[in-house]
């Protein structure tokens, strides 16, 4: 029976994951008006990093990977991560949310 329950909350979290990243143009749209997408993504992963930091020390877990892979973790962020979301974000800057999601949802 616990397994029927934690499925439930799995896909509870699923959903809510879904939800989060569905709203995240509209939301977007209305912050570009205020910050630059260059800083948008600076805070938004800066926020990110400081939690994970705190998840990191209360579990007891390294702080840094391996030396060795450092290089290639930061290069991944940078181009994979930080330049793709400054990219969309500069899109929602100069466009409506509508077009966004009709990009989206056709066919």
């Amino acid at each position: 029976m616990s397994h029927a329950r934690n499925y439930g909350r799995y896909y509870g979290l699923l959903a809510l994951a879904g939800l989060v990243w569905g709203l995240q143009p509209l939301f977007v749209k209305f912050v570009v008006a205020e910050l630059t997408p260059t800083t948008l993504t600076a805070l938004r992963y800066g926020c990110i990093t400081l939690l994970l930091f705190v998840l990191a020390l209360l579990r007891g877990n390294p702080l840094l990977p391996r030396r060795d892979c450092l290089l290639y973790l930061v290069c991944m962020g940078l181009t994979g991560v930080a330049f793709n979301n400054i990219a969309q974000f500069s899109g929602l800057q100069y466009s409506k949310v509508r077009t966004h999601y009709q990009a989206i949802c056709s066919d």
